[in-house]
């Protein structure tokens, strides 16, 4: 059986009015209004593709 979309989209970001598909494109274009950044620990931001816990970033000693 075909699945049925759950969106209730598009999903508009309240700061600058950018359209996404989905929530979770939205939230991680928030981040970006909001400052948070993935960062090595103790040293400068690193361009991530996605948002990645600190955590997992000192295990694989990134």
């Amino acid at each position: 059986p075909a699945r049925k979309s759950k969106s209730k989209g598009p999903y508009i970001c309240s700061l600058c009015a950018k359209e996404f598909k989905n929530g979770y494109n939205l939230r991680r274009h928030e981040a970006i209004h909001s400052g948070n950044k993935a960062t090595r620990a103790g040293g400068p931001a690193m361009k991530m593709p996605t948002m990645v816990p600190l955590s997992l970033l000192s295990v694989a000693g990134l």
